[in-house]
């Protein structure tokens, strides 16, 4: 493959322009690399879709939890999201 689709081109110019800041370095015959802005998006958007993963664990732990009580584990389900909490 020669370079990115145009397709491709054409979404990142968008969100490029939606968000007002480069994330490429367009290379002639190169291809891309991000910028420091592209870095920090791309660190920011892990981190986010890590979150949402533990997040979307927790919630069906906790519907779980409720369709059968298990004395102890509501506490223990708690304290794991304390311990998160406080380490973020």
């Amino acid at each position: 493959m020669s370079g990115p689709a145009p397709a491709i081109v054409t979404a990142i110019s968008h969100i490029e322009r939606e968000l007002g800041v480069q994330l490429f370095l367009r290379h002639h015959a190169q291809g891309l690399s991000l910028t420091p802005a592209g870095c920090g998006l791309l660190r920011d958007s892990k981190q986010l879709l890590k979150q949402a993963e533990v997040d979307a664990f927790e919630a069906h732990c906790r519907e779980r939890v409720s369709e059968s009580y298990v004395p102890g584990m509501a506490g223990a389900l708690q304290g794991a999201q304390r311990r998160r909490s406080e380490t973020a």
